[in-house]
């Protein structure tokens, strides 16, 4: 059903272009960067190539105009690893009897730009069989210096003045070229995974823009914001000829699980935190905050959140190990009902409803209690803390013994009291998962936001992997 969907959208897109008199002849050699399709949005987002991982000849092979590549050039593209070894190509640009101008493989293994190959990055990152990880490598002719990219990090550069991208060569997705016939079939090179939102630009991405488009995930349109500059586009190859087993899929919330981004506080000292000063009106009546914590440092008082006004008490304060657990002034303590080991992911998730007063504790989707004192009010005006406590004077978030020093991810703070079912719910679906969006209309302070604020002392950011 899902096939026939998708085909039916292709056709429509189709027969839009041939009623407006467009030519919609797909020549494989050449890339259709002028054509702006009806349905590419829809089409893009949620589609998907896999390349037979059995055996060779399954590729893509088109003869591009590369002029508008011969100053900067970016490549970048979700790239999925399901054939063991090393050498797994899912883009290669040659030139008949030349060597490899552009080859880039699955695990960091292969890097070359410009006929210039990087040292191998395989052992500066962990792919995993089955895992979704994004790629970018980035060259500026004018400098020499080329960039690569793996989930959003930069791995390395290298800098060689005077290089030049040759013209007339074949670019080949989901196969080494063979440079000597440049048929895609590259023995034991050949791809033999999954590939979505592959896109070459006319420009070098920055780190930021890199950075942009791998914590928006593979779901999003994000590549749309260099929309002037993506000048070999996904939906353009999607619609191209394929050789062998090469079919598509369209994927689904499920595929943007496998990694997530996570903070790094500082267990060695105070001072690393994030700071700000939220728009409190929105959890005025409702309120849950959820997040993953990993605890790193010995002791019951490492808070990973905290809400305080100048001069006065938390109004909400939460650390690692259940001990302080304070909502709307007050206070639970069930560090005594729970086992937080070092180094251990947990899921927390505090809520809390003015009507009723009632606030509950869940510990990996599992009530540990509940208290109601009705009256309570969250004061607006106030400062909160990630990594830290808030010094109720100045707030800071330099709160002495009581910083957090640990690792934390998917931290989300709802307008809602979301139900016992809705946290287990969350809790069960695990740190990979996408489920928060379930709850999109209420997600007023979203974890994508709070990697994009600024940091003070020592946090650090990285990606981790659902099959690490």
């Amino acid at each position: 059903m899902a096939n026939i969907w998708i085909y039916f959208l292709l056709a429509l897109t189709i027969y839009q272009y041939l009623a407006d008199g467009k030519d919609f002849h797909t020549d494989r050699h050449t890339p259709k960067n002028q054509q702006s399709m009806d349905a590419s949005n829809l089409v893009t987002s949620v589609m998907a190539l896999k390349f037979d991982p059995e055996k060779t000849g399954s590729y893509i092979e088109l003869l591009p105009d590369m002029e508008p590549l011969q100053e900067e050039l970016s490549v970048c593209a979700w790239v999925k690893k399901l054939k063991p070894g090393d050498h797994a190509v899912w883009v290669d640009y040659a030139m008949s009897g030349w060597g490899d101008a552009i080859c880039i493989s699955d695990n960091e293994f292969w890097n070359t730009m410009v006929n210039q190959r990087h040292m191998s990055y395989q052992n500066s990152v962990t792919v995993t069989m089955g895992s979704w990880n994004h790629h970018c490598s980035t060259w500026r002719r004018s400098t020499g210096t080329w960039r690569v990219y793996h989930n959003g990090i930069l791995l390395g550069e290298k800098t060689k003045p005077g290089g030049t991208l040759e013209l007339n060569g074949y670019l080949v997705i989901g196969d080494e070229a063979k440079t000597s016939g440049l048929n895609g079939e590259g023995t034991f090179y050949y791809f033999g995974g999954e590939l979505t939102k592959m896109n070459i630009f006319s420009k070098e991405l920055n780190s930021t823009e890199v950075k942009e488009m791998s914590r928006s995930g593979i779901l999003s349109n994000v590549e749309m914001n260099h929309e002037e500059d993506r000048y070999l586009k996904w939906e353009d190859i999607l619609m191209m000829n394929r050789t062998g087993n090469v079919t598509d899929r369209i994927l689904t919330q499920c595929d943007s699980s496998g990694f997530t981004t996570v903070l790094s506080f500082s267990p060695e000292k105070t001072g690393s935190y994030i700071e700000l000063q939220p728009d409190m009106e929105p959890f005025q009546e409702e309120l849950s905050v959820c997040a993953w914590v990993k605890k790193l440092k010995p002791g019951d008082h490492a808070v990973w959140v905290d809400y305080a006004m100048s001069g006065r008490g938390d109004a909400m304060c939460i650390s690692d190990t259940e001990y302080w657990n304070t909502m709307v002034n007050q206070r639970h303590n069930y560090h005594n009902s729970v086992t937080v080991t070092m180094g251990s992911w947990n899921h927390h998730c505090s809520t809390w409803r003015r009507s009723t007063g009632t606030w509950r504790v869940y510990h990996n989707g599992i009530m540990l209690g509940e208290k109601t004192t009705p009256g309570g009010t969250l004061e607006l005006d106030g400062y909160l803390v990630i990594g830290d406590e808030a010094k109720t004077e100045g707030l800071n978030g330099e709160g002495t013994s009581y910083y957090f020093g640990g690792d934390l991810t998917k931290m989300n703070i709802f307008s809602k009291e979301l139900n016992s079912n809705e946290v287990k719910e969350m809790s069960d679906a695990g740190m990979f998962s996408s489920v928060e969006m379930n709850h999109e209309a209420k997600r007023n302070l979203k974890w994508e936001d709070i990697l994009k604020l600024e940091r003070t002392g020592d946090v650090e950011e990285w990606v981790m992997s659902g099959m690490n």
